[in-house]
């Protein structure tokens, strides 16, 4: 869907234009660095990266990853991956007569292009790594969880003996032990 979603609006947009670019010459395109975009870039790329930390953390601590949704984590993959594709695609405009660029002239216009757009990558990216690890904590976790029955050892006056309960499938939220009714 997310990727449907992409081909949909690049349909869209490139229709609204007449499948024209818009007539700006090179030396309009130039792009330029500004500060405030850069910080508050920067400012995002830091929020975003950290709103995976909790969840690594708390899946961590519990063993567990239940309660989240890989479908969740899936799309979210993909619409960062498709974001970063998105900007590493970026073909560069000269100066040079009918765009044409002289010798590392491209290079250089792509190179620039890339550090403005660092933050945007940075946070993609870090978070990809990020989503990534979650993924890898569905699968180590998956297997400790038992696929429906939990074991569990009780200790009763020195006595060991194992149990099995069924594991309480329904969303965390709709049990009748939660407190959050």
């Amino acid at each position: 869907m997310v990727c449907a979603a992409g081909v949909l609006g690049w349909y869209v947009s490139n229709r609204s234009q007449g499948g024209k670019r818009p007539s700006s010459s090179p030396e309009d395109e130039v792009l330029q660095f500004s500060l405030w975009g850069q910080i508050f870039g920067y400012f995002c790329a830091v929020l975003y990266l950290g709103s995976r930390v909790p969840q690594i953390l708390l899946n961590y601590r519990r063993k567990s990853t239940e309660g989240v949704s890989m479908l969740f984590f899936l799309f979210a993959c993909i619409g960062n991956l498709t974001y970063v594709l998105s900007i590493f695609a970026y073909e560069p405009h000269c100066a040079g007569k009918h765009g044409k660029c002289a010798t590392g002239e491209a290079l250089s216009v792509y190179g620039r292009y890339i550090a403005v757009n660092a933050s945007w990558l940075a946070g993609s990216l870090g978070t990809l790594f990020l989503d990534l690890g979650i993924f890898v904590q569905f699968f180590l976790y998956r297997e400790q969880e038992g696929y429906g029955v939990e074991e569990s050892v009780v200790e009763n006056g020195g006595e060991r003996r194992e149990r099995e309960r069924e594991i309480d499938q329904s969303p965390l939220l709709g049990r009748g032990d939660s407190g959050y009714q």
